[in-house]
């Protein structure tokens, strides 16, 4: 580190300050931003299209990367955002555990009796094995895919990057992951269906990204994570993600009490996604310790 980089890193705002200008920036240009797509009829508000993910991805992305260069002064790769060839298998990694976890949430759903299967939206009712698939679905399934890869991308971005790095700066590690899980959680208390335990339920589910990132020093496999648990939730198994419905091909119904059915919620509001959440930690710590990284140095300054 330089004479000069150390010098402007002195004389930046201190953490809290940082948090609460990027907060205000992000408010600012989603205000600013989503006005216009409305007024032009590019997106509807109230519906999680491919406009509207491409808008919140664009809204987050360019409020990080003013904060990080004018308050963090610092660069946006130093973030985790180390392109190579580690960054490609976390990502992959993240998104097949996303499939893994909710195939268990959704077998085990269904073996408690607890959702009740209704069909295969992908297939044509009545038709043969050999003309009963409908092609048209897969567009839907590549839209999906893009919206989800896009919330995984700026979620994670703006959270476990810039949220939980300057409040780890300004408080310490145990603050940071306390605080910015918490965040996260009530954050989507403004979602459809939402509850108190619903956002407790999703400030736990989301200390394995911040894990994640901690044992890579990368935000890819977080990233990874975040894609493959949305898309696979909702695209394939028919849940709600956080409230908000989208395309699936496996349709069911609830079955029981909200608090162990996730009811209009979707599995994350319920209560068996906590030991789902240990088998993502799991998971993380020993790929990991398979697709080995570096920057590990916290391990043993803080844990």
């Amino acid at each position: 580190m330089t004479e000069e980089t150390t010098s402007e890193e002195n004389a930046r705002l201190a953490a809290g300050w940082r948090i609460l200008i990027f907060i205000g920036i992000f408010v600012v240009l989603s205000g600013v931003l989503s006005l216009v797509a409305v007024a032009l009829e590019v997106v509807n508000p109230e519906d999680m299209s491919l406009p509207t993910a491409v808008l919140a991805a664009l809204i987050g992305t360019v409020a990080v990367l003013i904060a990080r260069k004018y308050l963090d002064k610092k660069s946006f790769v130093s973030l985790g955002m180390v392109w190579d060839r580690k960054a490609v298998f976390d990502i992959i990694a993240g998104f097949l555990n996303g499939g893994l976890v909710m195939g268990l949430m959704f077998v085990v759903m269904l073996a408690a009796g607890l959702i009740e299967f209704t069909g295969l939206v992908w297939w044509q009712e009545g038709a043969s094995a050999a003309t009963g698939f409908q092609w048209s679905v897969m567009t839907a399934i590549l839209a999906a895919l893009v919206v989800t890869a896009l919330t995984g991308w700026w979620e994670e971005l703006a959270f476990r990057g810039y949220l939980f790095q300057n409040i780890r700066e300004g408080l310490g590690l145990w603050w940071a992951v306390a605080i910015s899980s918490l965040l996260f959680g009530f954050v989507h208390y403004g979602n459809p269906n939402a509850t108190v335990l619903s956002s407790l339920l999703i400030s736990f589910l989301i200390v394995p990204f911040i894990y994640a990132y901690l044992k890579t020093g990368q935000l890819w496999f977080a990233m990874g994570l975040h894609m493959g648990w949305n898309f696979f939730q909702t695209t394939l198994f028919g849940f709600q993600t956080s409230g908000t419905t989208g395309v699936s091909l496996i349709t069911h119904t609830p079955n029981g009490p909200d608090w162990l059915t996730g009811g209009s919620f979707g599995a994350e509001g319920s209560v068996l996604i906590v030991p789902i959440g240990a088998v993502v930690l799991i998971y993380v710590h020993y790929w990991n310790k398979w697709n080995r990284h570096p920057n590990q140095k916290f391990m043993e300054t803080e844990l």
